[in-house]
């Protein structure tokens, strides 16, 4: 009998061990601790706008995306995606040619397409390397969607932070 007691208490204590879980935070666009539900699958079409990524292993999604045309000194319009933080850093904008054609995987760089990450208020890194995939470009429901990632560092050089943004997807529905 006091053997069985012992068994049900072992039971019972790692059955409280085992199930303990995390509580989940999204304040401020990052996910603070736990697991999350997997995202869904990059592949399927959204109608929502969304971006997240993980930005040296910490899964971030952004609480707010915008786009804008930008025209630069060249003649190809850029389209500029931010997904932002609700109170501020970090956020990640990605200027992408508004032309480009589904497939890839494109490199990132200064004649295709540009990662930027701004960790704090006061710090702008840039891709050195990485690539996109575009998944859609819908001229007719102007649906850009797509898949990212790239190391991000000070242009500068006047900063050695280095940060990687890994498993970066967005869905914007862009006004031209």
């Amino acid at each position: 009998m006091r053997l069985r007691g012992l068994y049900i208490v072992i039971a019972l204590v790692t059955l409280a061990f085992f199930s303990c879980q995390k509580e989940l935070s999204y304040e401020s666009g990052t996910l603070i601790t736990g697991n999350p539900v997997p995202p869904p699958d990059s592949t399927a079409a959204s109608s929502a706008d969304t971006m997240r990524a993980t930005i040296d292993n910490i899964a971030w999604v952004a609480k707010t995306v915008s786009s804008s045309v930008i025209s630069g000194l060249s003649t190809v319009k850029q389209l500029e995606i931010t997904g932002s933080s609700q109170n501020g850093p970090p956020a990640v904008s990605l200027q992408i040619p508004l032309a480009i054609l589904p497939g890839g995987p494109y490199a990132f760089g200064i004649s295709s397409a540009t990662g930027i990450y701004l960790p704090t208020t006061t710090t702008v890194l840039l891709s050195t390397q990485g690539q996109l995939t575009i998944l859609e470009n819908n001229s007719t429901t102007r649906r850009l969607r797509g898949n990212f990632q790239f190391q991000a560092t000070d242009p500068t050089g006047g900063n050695t932070q280095t940060d990687l943004l890994t498993k970066g997807y967005f869905s914007i529905q862009y006004t031209p």
